[in-house]
């Protein structure tokens, strides 16, 4: 079967290229709400059971976030989904 190329005619670049952008920027959020509340890394891991590395490396926009690490953290640092996301 031959292979097709596709052509994209939109400035939008592909969602998996979006992906790393939006992580690093999830990642600043975490980290902007852990300092307001005045918690360490450590603090968060204890609260969140969350390894201190694992943190490090969501906040470094390193990893993609799974939902339910999300939740634990957006609850411990009472934040907002809208907040993470920047909206």
């Amino acid at each position: 079967m031959p292979s097709v190329a596709v052509t994209r005619t939109d400035s939008t670049p592909p969602i998996d290229m979006a992906l790393p952008c939006m992580e690093a920027a999830m990642g600043r959020n975490i980290r902007a709400g852990r300092l307001r509340r005045d918690l360490s890394v450590a603090d968060l891991s204890r609260v969140t059971q969350l390894a201190t590395s694992r943190i490090e490396e969501y906040e470094a926009g390193g990893a993609r976030i799974p939902a339910a690490h999300l939740v634990s953290i957006i609850d411990a640092l009472d934040m907002r989904l809208s907040e993470v996301f920047g909206l």
